[in-house]
């Protein structure tokens, strides 16, 4: 006689307050040659991380995602090169402050940098949800388990096999971004966000055998 089994996803569900910031940056520009467009970014970036250098982080906590130069033509001639532009998108990530996120944007603001910025709050240690997540599911289908065995008048075996996905689990949440150069108005006296607690799930399947 085959094995008799049964099969139960479990899921488990947390909500966690973010504990860090990062904020991405994007600084852009369009000049007439391929190399104003290096010394352009050079520049703009060295006034970014100086304006975080006066807020007291090291530059080297500016980390570069992407840099790249775009070569313009001219629209009815497409051969003809008419300007050069870059785009140099960074990130920096620190402890959630929201006051020194407030200094960070007012620095920037009134740099010469004309930096967009896109804010998203984190968790400093996403494996240990995960692995509490994990430990719900797991727990979740034994409940699960346990309650159509009883139904079923027979007992739960051993283990015989666990599936986890390890899908990807978005730990972060979204609050602002903004398309536009920092704005002035958003100073330490007037800024001012409470992000959502970040709510994440994930299940696990696991098969036990049947013990009559």
């Amino acid at each position: 006689m085959s094995q008799q089994v049964i099969k139960v996803t479990g899921t488990g569900k947390m909500s966690v307050a973010p504990d860090q910031i990062c904020l991405t940056f994007s600084l852009e520009d369009t000049v007439g040659s391929y190399e104003k467009a290096v010394k352009m970014s050079v520049k703009k970036t060295q006034e970014l991380k100086n304006c975080l250098v006066s807020l007291n982080f090291k530059e080297s906590d500016l980390k570069t995602l992407s840099f790249y130069v775009n070569t313009n033509f001219d629209q009815e001639d497409r051969k003809k090169i008419v300007s050069y532009s870059f785009v140099h998108r960074m990130k920096l990530v620190f402890d959630r402050d929201e006051e020194q996120l407030s200094k960070i944007l007012e620095a920037v603001s009134n740099s010469e940098t004309k930096a967009t910025f896109q804010i998203e709050y984190l968790l400093k240690d996403p494996e240990k949800i995960k692995s509490k997540l994990m430990e719900q599911a797991v727990k979740d289908s034994k409940r699960k388990a346990e309650v159509l065995a009883l139904a079923a008048e027979v007992k739960l075996g051993n283990i015989v096999e666990i599936n986890y996905s390890w899908d990807q689990i978005e730990l972060y949440s979204r609050p602002m971004s903004h398309s536009l150069a920092v704005p002035a108005f958003l100073s330490k006296k007037s800024f001012n966000i409470e992000p959502e607690e970040i709510s994440i799930s994930d299940t696990v399947t696991v098969v036990w055998e049947i013990e009559r």
